[in-house]
């Protein structure tokens, strides 16, 4: 998926994050989101959604359970979904275009997360 979405600026990011040994290689995640999707009360399209970025949330669960993503449907879904598994008790989801100075200062003092971006914890529907 990376490949697909890669821009310049995100290319370059990921090198510079590589080189300071802030990325995490994961292999062979655990894909624990789909019998959690499946068994939740969600709607057939949310069902869709959720699934279509499962595997984000497998990786983050499977390292340091924090995604960066601007895709606000699925972030909605999967706070919906949170009220059905433990699984999501401490995923962090954020949003970069709505909260850059937030992301900014979570980096700079490595460990505030607003309650806000737990998924468990959101205002989302």
């Amino acid at each position: 998926e990376w490949d697909k979405h890669a821009s310049n600026f995100s290319t370059k990011w990921l090198a510079s994050m590589v080189a300071k040994r802030q990325f995490v290689y994961v292999k062979n995640a655990p894909e624990l989101m789909r019998a959690a999707i499946d068994a939740a009360p969600l709607a057939e399209k949310d069902q869709v959604i959720a699934k279509k970025d499962a595997h984000l949330v497998d990786l983050a669960l499977a390292s340091e359970r924090f995604i960066a993503s601007n895709d606000v449907a699925a972030r909605t879904v999967f706070c919906a979904l949170a009220k059905h598994t433990t699984l999501l008790n401490e995923v962090v989801w954020a949003v970069p275009t709505e909260s850059a100075v937030e992301m900014v200062a979570l980096f700079a003092e490595r460990g505030y997360v607003p309650l806000q971006w737990l998924l468990l914890h959101s205002n989302s529907p």
